[in-house]
């Protein structure tokens, strides 16, 4: 997968198509981050394109040291000069999941801002798992991604517009899904739960997950034996 033949014309198309609704997700997810409190020193942001998300990472904890990846060298060029003269720590790295070997971790952030959904069944599995490998263990982990709304016109504008986008970017980007699919169940099943309310709106959704402690999975292992 790599965006590399329209990396040039994503931020125009986005603006056309959404105006600036999925850059407030990116900043929402941010946002979710920061009331959340905890510091952040290390932050992986993944697929961020060209770095508009990195940004308001960088905005919001201007000392962190930021690790941008992406499968696109163009994104990562456009990124790179979106955050030159920031005075930040920003490093850069072009390689493709879940097969390549991520940035040596901790991270106390993951960032994937329209990321998890360019992927479906196992190889969303794999990328979770991958990037999961990375994280601290008191890691957080903000998402914003495209989401179907339950009922309504919202959930048929919703549904009208996926099925353009992903056979577009199928053929553009050679997308790995078809379809959407939810990343909650990987995340969870990968150690993680969700931190807090959603921000959904019409599109999208962000969300704050927080990997689970080890001591938390077995309190929840012993409810469960009691339940039964």
């Amino acid at each position: 997968m790599s965006f590399d033949p329209i990396a040039r014309w994503f931020g125009p198309l986005e603006r056309l198509a959404f105006g600036d609704g999925m850059q407030r997700a990116r900043e929402a997810a941010t946002r979710l981050a920061l009331d959340d409190g905890a510091p952040v020193r290390r932050a992986l942001v993944v697929g961020d394109g060209d770095g508009r998300g990195a940004l308001a990472l960088a905005q919001a904890w201007p000392e962190a040291e930021l690790h941008l990846v992406d499968a696109s060298g163009e994104f990562l060029a456009r990124a790179e000069a979106r955050l030159s003269g920031q005075g930040l720590r920003a490093h850069y790295a072009q390689l493709e999941l879940p097969e390549a070997a991520l940035p040596p971790g901790p991270f106390d952030l993951i960032a994937t801002h329209f990321f998890l959904d360019c992927f479906e069944g196992e190889f969303l599995a794999r990328v979770v798992a991958s990037l999961s490998s990375v994280a601290a263990p008191d890691a957080r982990w903000i998402v914003s991604d495209f989401h179907v709304p339950e009922g309504g016109w919202p959930r048929l504008r919703a549904r009208a517009w996926l099925g353009v986008l992903y056979p577009f970017f199928r053929v553009t980007a050679r997308l790995q899904a078809e379809r959407l699919e939810d990343p909650a169940g990987p995340l969870r099943a990968g150690g993680w739960q969700v931190a807090g309310p959603c921000v959904d709106e019409r599109l999208w959704r962000s969300s704050l997950w927080r990997r689970q402690s080890a001591d938390a999975e077995s309190s929840d292992r012993n409810a469960s034996s009691a339940d039964r």
